[in-house]
């Protein structure tokens, strides 16, 4: 019983560390910046990475759709 409760936690922590992750990440930027929780701040951050994201998206369209291709000439 022990051992699938431990493959259990360790396949849910494996599944769900990207959010984990962030929301680690979260917690120490919220406690060293008391202001890193605010709506601007998310503005902000959400302002500052839409291009980046809508970049990483047509890239992930065109790297899928096999249309990228490097040659020069």
């Amino acid at each position: 019983m022990l051992s699938l409760l431990n493959s259990r936690t360790i396949r849910a922590l494996d599944r769900y560390r990207i959010y984990l992750l962030a929301a680690a990440v979260f917690a120490v930027m919220y406690e060293f910046a008391p202001n890193f929780a605010n709506s601007d701040n998310f503005a902000i951050i959400t302002r500052g990475s839409s291009l980046n994201m809508t970049v990483a998206i047509g890239f992930t369209i065109v790297m899928i759709c096999g249309q990228l291709d490097l040659s020069i000439g």
